[in-house]
Parts: C-alpha cells; structure tokens; sequence
C-alpha cells in the first residue's frame, strides 16, 4: 500500500504494475469489503482512490522508508504510458524525485 499511495487512482492492474506484485485488484477487493481506506470511483469497482488522509499518512511514510522513489513512480508513469493516458504518465514522470539527475 505504500507504493500505491503516489497514485490519485488505483485500479489493479496499476497497482501491481507499481508493487511489482500480483495481487492489486485482490488488494483493493479487500479493502473495500472491510470498508477500509478506499473509495470507489466507478459503478463496475474498477477504479478506486484511497481516503486522502490516509494517504497522505502512507506517502508520508513512503518518503521515511523509500526515500528513493524514482523506480516506483515510473513503473507508475510506464503503466499510463501503456494505457495511453499520457497525461497522467506525463504527471507521474515530472513529479518524480530527482528526475534532472536521472536525465544525465
């Protein structure tokens, strides 16, 4: 869940694109049945967001424990890039930490 809090939306596919994991849309199935963190976005349970304060606690921990947070918004930005949301895989490049040093 740390890694997923970079993202406004979360759907699970992105999530495991992020995590590196498998098991995002399961992840994000769980949360909502407990009523735990996560908003729905749309009527088909696709798309969902966490509740902002609790994602603004788990970025803030993200930046704590990952103070490298290059790769992970990456994956990020590749993933949109793949879905052909260049806005949002533009957003998440440039808002990547460090992304002139990477550039060199």
């Amino acid at each position: 869940m740390l890694q997923t809090s970079i993202l406004e939306r979360l759907t699970g596919s992105l999530c495991d694109a992020v995590t590196e994991g498998q098991n995002g849309s399961a992840m994000l199935e769980a949360l909502e049945r407990g009523n735990l963190f996560v908003v729905p976005l749309d009527d088909k349970r696709q798309w969902y967001r966490y509740h902002q304060l609790f994602a603004d606690i788990l970025q803030g921990r993200l930046r704590q424990e990952q103070p490298d947070l290059v790769r992970v918004v990456d994956r990020a930005s590749a993933w949109y890039e793949r879905h052909n949301q260049l806005d949002d895989a533009i957003r998440h490049a440039l808002a990547a930490p460090n992304f002139d040093a990477r550039r060199a």
